[in-house]
């Protein structure tokens, strides 16, 4: 492998002895001025200021095979191999390029270039515009191989892509005409959360009937306790001198029964009272949601039917 030393020396002192006018294409003055600053930078060893020079004169003689060569040689010195090596093949295809003079320096830095650099050759359907992490490279077929620097990229032809990764001197082919089109990801719907039974409005109606079911039992209590009371009220009431005198102990028992029928009644009454309110309680908190019912619309073309079947 040559030095880049030696490469520039070569360039200047071995090649382009003529380089002013050697093509057919003649450069104008600020051209010119910009082609010999690249030349006085080459051969300095300042190569990105030779690069930016040969860049300005190439934008305006872009089939100018003097300066793709000295552009490709000025990049190759300067790290920019994936650029040197696409100029240098601009320069071999330049009809006119002077290929038979100093042909061994040319191949030298071709295959250095080669080495130094990865290739993607890219099979896809015809047509297919081919992009490279998001680079337009062309549409299928591509003329050659795609020249990247070493590591991995994401090679896209249509719907179909594939991460690939290349070394340094190594061609990798991409088949993109095989792998199944991508195909976007269709999430299924979420499940509705089904609700619990057992919410604090369930668990409180439960409460509810059963403190209402403890109530009438309640109720059902003190209205046979009234009903002791009510048959020792009649027991001693048939006793028609049982009240001659007020104060005669069967008098006080005949009042007294009569007083607990009393409570024990209202107590009872209370209670059920109690139980059918809890219970009304209960039914409203246990009660099941209603569905809506269906609902028939007429329209102008027929008839709607909506609600939940």
């Amino acid at each position: 492998m040559k030095s880049k030393t030696c490469i520039a020396m070569a360039l200047v002192i071995g090649m382009w002895a003529g380089h002013a006018h050697a093509d057919e294409d003649v450069l104008d003055a600020t051209s010119d001025m910009r082609f010999e600053e690249g030349l006085s930078a080459l051969r300095t060893g300042k190569y990105e200021q030779a690069r930016a020079s040969f860049l300005q004169v190439l934008a305006v003689t872009p089939r100018k095979a003097t300066v793709l060569w000295n552009l490709a040689l000025a990049e190759r010195n300067s790290g920019h191999y994936v650029e040197a090596l696409g100029h240098l093949r601009a320069y071999f295809a330049n009809p006119n390029a002077d290929l038979n003079k100093n042909r061994e320096l040319k191949q030298d830095v071709y295959r250095e270039l080669l080495q130094a650099t990865g290739h993607l050759k890219v099979l896809a359907d015809g047509g297919t515009e081919i992009v490279v992490d998001g680079d337009v490279k062309g549409k299928t077929p591509l003329a050659d191989v795609v020249d990247v620097k070493p590591g991995t990229y994401r090679v896209t032809a249509g719907s179909r892509n594939a991460d690939v990764t290349v070394m340094a001197g190594e061609i990798k082919e991409v088949n993109l005409a095989s792998l199944t089109p991508v195909q976007p990801v269709v999430l299924p719907p979420p499940k509705e959360a089904k609700e619990s039974y057992w919410t604090g409005k369930h668990i409180a109606g439960v409460t509810a009937g059963g403190l209402a079911v403890v109530a009438a039992g309640v109720g059902v209590g003190f209205l046979a306790v009234r009903s002791g009371h009510v048959a020792d009220e009649r027991s001693v009431a048939s006793d028609s001198n049982a009240c001659a005198t007020t104060t005669s102990s069967a008098c006080m028992q005949y009042h007294d029964a009569r007083s607990s029928a009393k409570t024990a009644a209202i107590v009872s009454g209370v209670s059920f009272g109690v139980a059918a309110a809890l219970g009304v309680t209960a039914g409203i908190l246990l009660w099941p949601k209603h569905k809506e019912r269906a609902r028939v619309i007429p329209t102008g073309q027929g008839i709607l039917v909506e609600g939940v079947f």
